[in-house]
């Protein structure tokens, strides 16, 4: 996997790779939906990785939709980490911007 751009979040990976994503809370409690290529929605549990393979034939590109509810009105933040089995990884500090919910899309584009 590589990173095409960090904003907006856009990766390249092979046909087939294996993505990882987690995703870590502080100063708030963790309360994290995802949507994978418009998929139902999923909670994604402290701790607990998504994982996914590239499929060039159902989906070119992947979509990850993440939104991340803040409870802590002074703060709190969240890190999303990404990588690949074959390679490359990324991470991003998402911090809260004065609005409870916040939502982001990770692009993965297949080779």
């Amino acid at each position: 996997m590589i990173v095409v751009s960090d904003d907006p979040p856009i990766f390249q990976g092979q046909d087939g790779e294996e993505i990882t994503v987690m995703v870590h809370s502080s100063g708030t409690v963790h309360l994290v939906t995802y949507t994978l290529d418009s998929g139902p929605a999923g909670h994604l549990p402290e701790g607990t990785p998504l994982r996914f393979d590239l499929n060039k034939t159902k989906h070119n590109p992947s979509v990850l939709k993440l939104v991340f509810v803040y409870t802590n009105p002074n703060g709190g933040s969240y890190t999303v980490d990404i990588s690949g089995d074959q390679g490359g990884s990324w991470s991003k500090t998402y911090s809260q911007n004065g609005i409870p919910v916040d939502s982001k899309r990770f692009t993965f584009q297949v080779r």
